[in-house]
């Protein structure tokens, strides 16, 4: 299946991306757990979903790779993050 513009902005409510987010000119800031041996793997391996995701929008983006789960959790929490790749449990957001 193909996301369109048209479908990830019909999704932003439940990316955790609020209207304002959505209309911002901000970089979307996401998030991605420990999945690969080392942070750089997992960056290879999750950034190309983040650039498609990003680009589909139309906004800039800020990716994060972290070590645990605590943190995503806590930036989530905290509004640091506008949504995270949480694994198997489906896609954090705020």
């Amino acid at each position: 299946m193909t996301l369109s513009r048209r479908h990830l902005i019909a999704a932003a409510p439940l990316l955790g991306l609020t209207a304002p987010a959505v209309a911002q000119d901000a970089p979307l800031r996401f998030a991605v757990g420990p999945f690969q041996p080392t942070a750089g793997d997992t960056r290879r391996a999750y950034e190309p979903f983040f650039v498609h995701l990003a680009a589909s929008l139309g906004r800039p983006y800020r990716l994060t790779v972290t070590a645990d789960w605590a943190g995503i959790a806590v930036a989530l929490a905290t509004e640091q993050l506008d949504g995270a790749w949480m694994g198997p449990w489906g896609l954090g957001t705020r």
